[in-house]
């Protein structure tokens, strides 16, 4: 990328996680998406304090998850203020699945007080398998509680949407010779949701 003098930017890589970017907290949990797994988290939230310009970028495939449906939709007015992520079911191929993304959404526009619509729903893992509400329901009011603009919740966050990865996939990165303000690139790989503000 070049700076309006022509030259090559220069970036800085800053601590922080996904929370690094000022206004955005995060959390993860628990809920029990992982029947297999007692303990490691599931469920990721990650909230911005206002509404934010937002776009996505989807696969070109013609089978793809409920939660890009849904992403499209709400994208249509180019604002997003919440995102909430889970691990261990991919919601794609599921009967059910737009629905249950619907009502993922609704579940966190209630627990954080906002507009079911400013609610980006995402989901990673196997491909195929039934879903049903019931963790979604108990998981999301434990993620909203435990929201936090702390590395820790950035942590907690990317913790919650690793499946077969061996390491958090996640990168955040200042390019401070922007005029006016710096800019804070935040970026979680796995799921290419990515973040920028000052």
């Amino acid at each position: 990328m070049l700076n309006d003098g022509g030259s090559k930017m220069q970036y800085k890589e800053v601590a922080g996680g996904i929370c690094a970017p000022k206004g955005f907290a995060a959390a993860g949990v628990h809920c029990g998406i992982r029947a297999n797994h007692s303990e490691k988290y599931d469920l990721a939230l990650i909230k911005a304090e206002v509404r934010c310009a937002a776009a996505g970028v989807y696969t070109t495939n013609k089978v793809c998850g409920a939660p890009i449906k849904v992403d499209r939709a709400h994208l249509a007015d180019g604002y997003a203020q919440a995102i909430v992520v889970n691990s261990g079911n991919a919601n794609t191929c599921a009967a059910n699945g737009v629905a249950l993304a619907e009502e993922c959404c609704a579940l966190v526009g209630k627990a954080l007080n906002m507009d079911e619509k400013d609610v980006l729903p995402a989901s990673t893992g196997v491909i195929g398998q039934p879903m049903v509400i019931d963790p979604f329901a108990r998981g999301i009011p434990a993620a909203a509680e435990k929201l936090a603009a702390t590395a820790q919740g950035s942590t907690d966050a990317a913790t919650a949407i690793m499946t077969t990865d061996t390491h958090k996939k996640d990168i955040h990165k200042d390019a401070p010779q922007v005029p006016q303000k710096g800019v804070r690139h935040s970026e979680d790989s796995k799921n290419s949701i990515r973040y920028a503000g000052s």
